[in-house]
């Protein structure tokens, strides 16, 4: 009986922390565009997050950091050349950030995101899955008279290719979680009777 009961306390808690990872990915909805236009860049997460702390990593002689469009607080350190080091909050959660760069020069440049971490609620850091997409490409053309963002969207609701869009289920495992304690609970007290 005792060992039962240890076994669904350790099935739980192995449950609830494997559901409560992370996966981050970075995409573009621009990844063509002309000198002088904008590409954004969005940083996506699998559930809604209340803090991030990560890196982008960009090609400096293409791109010209520009600005983001951070709901909270967004604290950017662009000091160094090709390189944001973003720390966010935020009171009502994200899935995802943008992040705006200039065009500069001709070519293919690279995003990169590295060193992920995440923050919930109550600013515990969730534990951090994988970067699902560590990179992303936007291909700069030659500027013409009449120069327009390519807004060709390839992704949609700010994700990437292959990720599954947040579609409110951060109930899910606190739902299953309750509903087995709840049955153990009920379980053990017809075993007395």
């Amino acid at each position: 009986m005792k060992k039962s009961i240890i076994f669904i306390g350790v099935l739980l808690i192995i449950l609830c922390v494997a559901t409560f990872t992370q996966a981050a990915a970075i995409g573009t909805s621009t990844p063509t565009i002309a000198v002088g236009d904008n590409a954004t860049i969005n940083v996506t997460t699998t559930d809604t997050v209340y803090g991030m702390e990560f890196t982008i990593t960009y090609d400096e002689t293409m791109f010209d950091y520009v600005t983001n469009s951070a709901a909270g607080v967004a604290v950017v350190n662009d000091t160094t050349p090709g390189t944001l080091v973003v720390s966010y909050t935020s009171t009502t959660g994200v899935t995802s950030l943008g992040f705006t760069f200039k065009a500069i020069a001709t070519g293919t440049g690279t995003f990169g995101i590295t060193a992920a971490t995440f923050f919930d609620d109550t600013g515990t850091q969730i534990p951090t899955e994988t970067v699902t997409t560590a990179s992303t490409t936007v291909t700069v053309t030659a500027a013409t008279t009449n120069t327009t963002n390519n807004t060709t969207n390839n992704t949609t609701n700010n994700t990437v290719p292959g990720q599954i869009p947040n579609a409110g289920f951060d109930f899910i495992p606190i739902l299953i979680a309750v509903v087995l304690i709840v049955g153990v609970a009920v379980f053990l007290k017809m075993r007395r009777k």
